[in-house]
């Protein structure tokens, strides 16, 4: 306070005590109004997100707004307070309340002067260097880009530095003496930020800056260098850093997640064309959670769960992501070919001596009794499974010739590929369909035509008749033939077709109106077991990213992930 025309020396009316939080004391004060009638003083105390009123030679405030250290939203509640005033009766005093509302529900956590942030990775620069004025304003920058997750602000040169790592990528550190009025703000993001938001409709992150829209999935999802962690979208991981999911690791450095040597103990490690996603690495039969008998049918599920059959066990297996280690969640006698699972984590299993699907947890068939011979109500010689997102089942039969659409809750199917009984060569016949894979996105229909050597495309509710996409040249070894296919699996992005061509011990790939394919795992004719080889390959299946590409490698008693 200062007397106009009498002194040049102010007195403290408030504050004085430090930086702090008590009520003696101020954290970065920013607006101040004074009451005419008793020189009461209010003030703006900004990072305490309070104003407190100091009465005439107190030593000490009393808070009349907000809460100390609360940024909050609701009706009694600041964020960040800036400027406040007096109306002209003193009834009412108004608070500029700062803080931004644009789908933020974010604190920011400041610490004390002398600290700024160290990355893990030496190499690692800011998302953006900046000069502002205040912190505030360098916290604004921060908080208006996605991709922002902690700034570091030094008053003494006003250097405003935004980074897209947090504190699981990087540290907090001692600037004390090169930088002693540094001091770091960390944007603190919580799980209810991301339980409106994550995996729904596009609409529902329109103005969010914490997820966007995914052009595959129309869904939000999480930003560039950041992945979902189970409750918030965290930014990945640097080079030896521990990980726990396939997309957790910073790709943009040639980085994924994997172990080494198969000891299931998992870093962000250069990245590597292939690696052993289940079974033993050294092509070894086994049992139990970590071997496998002879894996035939894949699904990967959205969230990166893997699920297999083990033809020669009866075994379904389960591995969440990037775990080794499977769950038998079924184990049915006779043949199992393929297994999927619906948006309800229903899992369906083609029990193909059975005669039926066999349907976890509830432990039920379809049909509830099975049927030996081929017709609409029976589900006799299932092969392929596909399910979409209505729910509805897309059944393979090898003996009768056709594959069938099962809506929920039918007591029959309704064909729509193929004649059943009827096996040809033609574009509306099959002969002997093994594994199905479904674009929901094209409403297509993509089945293995066994017998035929070709892969079949049907366009769902437009036509029965298929289109050759793959093989139709005759069983042989050239690029433009297929010896025996079984898996199949499509790409969503371009279309391009991927083929297990079980007896040449290759996956194939076929780009849309191709005349021949082009080999992207194994080798043409040669059965083998280094990591690069496979030996009578089953299914494929491509990962929600369609950056690898899982093959049932069915001789070498393992599931290969092979980098696309």
């Amino acid at each position: 306070k200062f007397l106009l025309g009498v002194s040049t020396v102010g007195i403290t009316v408030a504050g004085g005590n430090g930086y702090g939080i008590g009520l003696n004391q101020l954290k970065n004060p920013s607006g101040v109004c004074v009451s005419s009638k008793d020189q009461s003083v209010y003030v703006g105390d900004q990072d305490n997100h309070r104003v407190v009123k100091w009465v005439v030679n107190a030593t000490q405030g009393s808070i009349v707004a907000g809460m100390t250290g609360v940024a909050g939203s609701t009706s009694s509640l600041l964020n960040t307070p800036g400027d406040c005033v007096l109306d002209p009766t003193e009834t009412f005093l108004y608070v500029a309340d700062y803080g931004p509302t644009y789908q933020d529900k974010s604190i920011s956590f400041l610490t004390d002067l002398g600290y700024t942030f160290t990355p893990y990775n030496n190499v690692s620069a800011p998302l953006l260097i900046v000069i502002q004025t205040n912190f505030l304003r360098c916290y604004t920058q921060c908080n208006q880009r996605t991709a922002c997750r902690l700034f570091d602000y030094d008053s003494d040169t006003n250097q405003c530095r935004l980074w897209s790592d947090d504190l699981t990528t990087g540290i907090i550190s001692l600037a004390i003496p090169l930088k002693p009025q540094s001091r770091v703000g960390v944007i603190r993001i919580a799980p209810d930020i991301y339980t409106p938001i994550h995996n729904q409709p596009c609409d529902k992150c329109t103005d969010s800056r914490y997820e966007e829209c995914d052009p595959l999935s129309l869904t939000c999802q999480c930003p560039p260098m950041t992945f979902w962690d189970g409750s918030v979208c965290s930014p990945q991981r640097y080079l030896n850093q521990s990980c726990a999911t396939i997309d957790s690791c910073r790709s943009d450095l040639a980085l994924e997640c994997r172990d080494v040597g198969c000891n299931s103990l998992f870093q962000c490690l250069n990245q590597t064309k292939v690696w052993t996603a289940a079974g033993f690495c050294n092509a070894t039969v086994g049992g139990g959670a970590y071997g496998l008998s002879g894996p035939w049918g894949l699904h990967v599920s959205s969230g990166n769960t893997l699920y297999m059959t083990d033809y020669d066990t009866g075994r379904v297996q389960v591995y969440p992501s990037l775990s080794r280690s499977g769950v038998t969640i079924a184990k049915l006698s006779g043949i199992i070919e393929d297994v999927s699972a619906d948006s309800m984590e229903y899992i369906y299993t083609s029990a193909f001596t059975l005669a039926s699907l066999f349907i976890s947890p509830m432990n039920t068939t379809l049909p509830s009794s099975a049927i030996y011979i081929c017709g609409l109500s029976s589900i006799y010689s299932p092969y392929g499974i596909a399910v979409d997102r209505y729910r509805n089942i897309y059944i393979s039969h090898f003996a009768c010739h056709v594959v069938t659409k099962w809506t929920l809750n039918a007591t029959a199917g309704v064909v729509v590929a193929g004649q059943l009984n009827t096996p040809g060569s033609t574009s509306s016949l099959l002969n002997g369909p093994k594994f199905i894979a479904l674009d929901e996105v094209h409403s297509a229909l993509y089945v293995v035509d066994y017998y035929n050597y070709r892969v079949q495309k049907f366009l769902l509710g437009v036509s029965t008749i298929g289109i050759t996409v793959a093989g139709g040249n005759g069983y042989g070894t050239g690029l433009n033939q297929l010896k025996n296919p079984s898996g199949v699996c499509v790409s969503l992005k371009d279309q391009s077709v991927y083929v297990g061509d079980q007896d040449n011990h290759r996956v194939v790939k076929w780009v849309v109106n191709a005349t021949q394919g082009s080999i992207v795992a194994g080798v043409t004719g040669v059965a083998g077991s280094t990591s690069s080889l496979l030996n009578t390959p089953g299914d494929c299946v491509l990962d929600p990213t369609e950056t690898f590409l899982y093959v049932a490698d069915y001789g070498n008693h393992r599931v290969q992930r092979f980098r696309l």
